[in-house]
């Protein structure tokens, strides 16, 4: 991994910031792809990763929230947690208060 570089202080304005940033967005995601892959016990994706994140940081989530989050149509969330679930790493829980809704919470697994 390289050092980071020492700041400056001049002012750049917003689109090349944006311009930066998305230029830098892939090789962060292939070096975060990378390690996973170098690391992981059982495979998880990208999107199963963030979701497990997500979950542990908003516990009780909907489905809806797990999917926006992670950029997936609501059907796509639903298979992925469906997976999840099916692993081990996640649960289901109605909700007390809408039998409709759905809450999403992580289980010792997912947490670790």
């Amino acid at each position: 991994m390289q050092p980071l570089r020492v700041a400056n202080v001049s002012r750049i304005g917003p689109e090349r910031c944006a311009r930066e940033l998305l230029a830098a967005v892939p090789a962060i995601m292939r070096f975060i792809r990378q390690e996973m892959r170098g690391h992981r016990q059982r495979p998880l994706t990208v999107p199963q990763f963030r979701s497990l994140v997500f979950l542990n940081m908003h516990e009780d989530a909907s489905l809806s929230a797990v999917a926006e989050h992670v950029g997936l149509s609501l059907p796509a969330a639903s298979r992925l947690v469906e997976l999840l679930v099916k692993r081990g790493f996640i649960e289901r829980r109605a909700r007390s208060n809408d039998r409709r809704s759905v809450a999403l919470t992580l289980t010792g697994r997912g947490r670790t």
